[in-house]
């Protein structure tokens, strides 16, 4: 088939510039006298440089690309399908390599001496030549069934923690050496026993000296009148009765029983556990003996007794506020709401909590 030819030219012919020779200068393509997207340049003589092609606008490929390195993409590019690189795929210090979209925030990139894998545009994680780097955070991320957390809690020093998919934190280090507790955070106790508590007063608070399991006094009433209480006063009344908390920490449950031994058939009675802290207060310092204290009820455990000489077991997890702080005092309250005979009661409490 012969050509399309007008005025004894090709319709589309095809010329390289504006019909200069090939050179090391980039020439477009014309196609029927319009430039075309494709620019080409030819290799210098000593080749000192390589021959260029030079597309300008968009590249689709449909098969498979051959050849040498692709040394430099400019501006945003997108690469569908899937690519397979035979040697590396390489990006400058400070570069950026986003997984999923770039508005997210997260990707990896290098910084010239670290590896850094960053979320929310923060640094999580940074790998360096002998050491993996985690970033430290208040508390682990929500729970996921089936995946554990291993994390960094932002502690001083900070400590390495374990969560497990059912939420519990599990601290692995403290300071400079392992946590106590297999691994977990040091469990303590508390005790209190009252031994043949009167209990002679319906609706008054009693509490034993801690020295003295075989009394109980009434004197503590005076300061406190009901469970919201946040204020005691005359601070005697309270160091008389309560025990100076050794360690901060988390109170995880108390475990108490009463005995009604010889009271009437109908007493009800409450355990009080009670906390009065002396942050407020300066140590090393003479403090008048009727000084008022914070104070602050964690729980109350109801007794219902409906018939005579009986014993009551009881335990609890519900707290009105968990944070012990160590140096504060600790006391428990036993009050009567009802019933004829206050005499003789016993009981046993001992609180539990995790701390340092």
């Amino acid at each position: 088939m012969p050509y399309k030819t007008k005025d004894g030219r090709l319709v589309n012919e095809v010329t390289l510039g504006d019909g200069y020779p090939l050179s090391n200068n980039l020439q477009p393509i014309k196609v029927a006298g319009k430039a075309s997207a494709i620019e080409v340049a030819k290799a210098l003589p000593d080749e000192s440089n390589n021959a260029k092609v030079k597309i300008k606008g968009d590249l689709e490929v449909t098969g498979t690309t051959k050849g040498g390195d692709i040394v430099h993409i400019s501006g945003t590019e997108t690469i569908t399908g899937v690519k397979t690189f035979s040697t590396h795929f390489k990006l400058n210090n400070d570069m950026n390599f986003y997984v999923g979209n770039s508005d997210n925030n997260d990707y990896i990139y290098s910084d010239g001496s670290d590896i850094n894998i960053s979320k929310d545009d923060s640094d999580l994680i940074r790998f360096t030549d002998s050491s993996i780097k985690v970033n430290e955070a208040s508390a682990a991320a929500s729970d996921t069934s089936g995946f554990g957390q291993l994390w960094v809690k932002n502690d001083t020093p900070n400590n390495l923690y374990f969560t497990n998919d059912a939420g519990n934190d599990v601290q692995i280090t403290n300071g400079s050496s392992l946590a106590g507790g297999s691994g977990g955070a040091t469990k303590h106790y508390m005790d209190w026993h009252y031994n043949f508590a009167n209990l002679s007063s319906t609706n008054t608070f009693y509490a034993n000296t801690h020295i003295d399991d075989f009394g109980v006094s009434n004197s503590i009433n005076t300061g406190i009148t009901d469970y919201s209480d946040t204020e005691a006063s005359d601070i005697w009344r309270i160091i008389r009765h309560g025990k100076r908390i050794p360690y901060s920490g988390t109170i995880t449950k108390v475990i108490t029983h009463v005995e009604s031994s010889g009271a009437s058939a109908d007493s009800d009675i409450e355990v009080g556990v009670w906390i009065a802290s002396i942050s407020g207060l300066s140590l090393d310092t003479q403090l008048a003996t009727t000084t008022n204290v914070a104070i602050d009820n964690l729980a109350k455990i109801d007794f219902d007794f409906d018939t005579a000489t009986r014993i009551m077991l009881k335990e609890t997890t519900s707290f009105n506020a968990t944070s012990l702080t160590a140096s504060d005092f600790m006391f428990i309250t036993m009050r009567r709401t009802s019933g004829t005979d206050g005499s003789s009661f016993n009981c046993h409490t001992t609180v539990l909590y995790e701390g340092s």
